[in-house]
């Protein structure tokens, strides 16, 4: 007679082939055409007038999408989150790059720029965005960071207040801690990456689902499964989106908008006070119905905040706290 009832071993078989299904998943490598497929469909979302390319960053390939390069407003680089890379801005790009020149690389590990085995803390981070800005031929500009892009545009600012003019963070990393639960679910997605991991993250990610392009899910998995495309989340180990050191926060001299979606499960919107609090010269904006990251939900709330602010004449330059 067996030792194990009849249900505990049916479940113990499922959960056996649930686990040799994501093994095999996990050993799967990036489709290129189909990748390359799904970035022109989201693409062609960025507005007829986008184009994209490459450029060497310090050794590191970098791919980037661009638009409106004769505007005369102060350029604007948008650096993405974890994820996908410089697509995932595709709601709301053609709104901004409407009267700007945007610029909006894939951040080094992501989308189609280079996976190197690099350290990818705050330090690396920042030097391949100065590198980018330098050859791209950009000086002094506007960023805009969502999530841990926020996190590491408001390092940049801190580190090289020369090139930055003024700073958007949407739910940006360093204020309050992952809860355990989404952590563990983003360290299995990135162990092994599939399809149907990948649209339970949208559950924390956006407050509604439907806002989401299916493309943007399923190229998400295929840049995971690229060469190196797990070395940003194992070889950084959190380090970008661990507390900003208060030194690094009372550097920052260019004002600072904070947009925060109410509905953010990923990192509570009650942590957006706690930045305005710790950023010397910010202002805060709750965007209503929408989750961590506000441009999915609220694509026209959030471009109107981004342009007003970035437009507004009535912004002072605060004086680096003394450490």
């Amino acid at each position: 007679m067996s030792r194990f009832p009849v249900g505990k071993r049916s479940l113990a078989l499922v959960l056996l082939v649930i686990f040799l299904s994501l093994v095999f998943l996990s050993q799967l490598p990036s489709d290129d055409a189909l990748r390359k497929a799904l970035l022109s469909r989201m693409s062609q979302k960025m507005g007829p007038a986008v184009s994209d390319g490459f450029l060497d960053v310090a050794g590191v390939r970098t791919h980037y999408f661009e638009a409106n390069l004769a505007a005369d407003a102060v350029p604007v680089v948008l650096v993405h989150g974890a994820g996908e890379g410089a697509v995932s801005w595709y709601p709301v790009f053609s709104r901004l790059a409407a009267d700007r020149h945007v610029i909006a690389p894939d951040v080094v590990g992501y989308g189609e720029s280079d996976k190197p085995d690099a350290p990818y803390d705050a330090e690396y981070y920042s030097g391949w965005l100065l590198s980018f800005l330098d050859a791209r031929g950009l000086g002094r500009v506007d960023v805009v960071g969502s999530s841990q892009g926020g996190a590491i545009a408001l390092h940049f600012a801190a580190r090289h207040p020369d090139r930055v003019r003024r700073v958007v963070v949407a739910s940006p990393a360093g204020f309050a801690p992952i809860p355990p639960a989404i952590l563990a679910h983003f360290a299995l997605l990135n162990s092994f990456p599939n399809s149907w991991l990948q649209r339970w993250s949208l559950s924390y990610l956006v407050a509604n689902s439907s806002a989401v392009m299916s493309e943007w899910v399923d190229y998400g998995v295929q840049v995971s499964r690229m060469p190196g495309g797990k070395n940003v989340f194992w070889n950084g180990r959190g380090r970008i989106i661990e507390a900003i050191p208060s030194d690094v926060l009372a550097r920052e001299r260019a004002p600072v908008l904070i947009l925060w979606g109410k509905n953010d499960s990923f990192l509570p919107y009650g942590a957006g006070k706690k930045a305005a609090d710790l950023l010397p010269n910010s202002r805060l904006v709750i965007l209503s119905d929408a989750g961590h990251l506000p441009y999915f939900d609220q694509p026209d709330a959030f471009a109107g905040a981004v342009l007003d602010f970035l437009d507004s004449q009535d912004v002072e330059i605060a004086e680096p706290k003394p450490n």
